[in-house]
């Protein structure tokens, strides 16, 4: 196991190519939601898109009305997954997940896990090639 910090990018590209043939990315939520954005480099001064990206995930998993613009509202990720609801582990897990090991996918060649685990360590999603 490798801590990575905020340079995930950097920190998988580095792992392929020193030939490491699996590559897992255990995460909480703002930083899987930064991936999906594309942020490789997950500190703040690299950018911010998390509320967006919930958002747009929220869209795609057919949430609407009052929740969605509550979530569009949210001040955090963790505000946003209480308006997602029961929906959140739908919405990190089917989409948000998902965005985020593609974008890791183009990195290199290496089997690409990411999992997504809530503040009190609970899974809300795994994705990739898990065994």
């Amino acid at each position: 196991m490798v801590k990575v910090g905020d340079l995930v990018g950097a920190s998988v590209r580095e792992a392929i190519g020193l030939g490491f043939r699996k590559v897992v990315v255990a995460s909480l939520p703002g930083k899987a939601v930064k991936l999906a954005a594309g942020l490789l480099n997950t500190h703040s001064s690299a950018g911010d898109a998390r509320i967006e990206t919930i958002t747009w995930a929220a869209v795609m998993a057919g949430i609407n009305g009052e929740a969605l613009r509550k979530i569009a509202s949210s001040k955090t990720v963790g505000e946003a997954l209480h308006y997602l609801g029961d929906a959140a582990g739908r919405v990190m897990g089917g989409i948000i997940a998902e965005r985020a090991l593609t974008r890791l996918r183009k990195l290199g060649n290496a089997s690409l896990e990411i999992v997504i685990f809530s503040d009190n360590g609970e899974v809300l999603a795994r994705v990739g090639d898990h065994e």
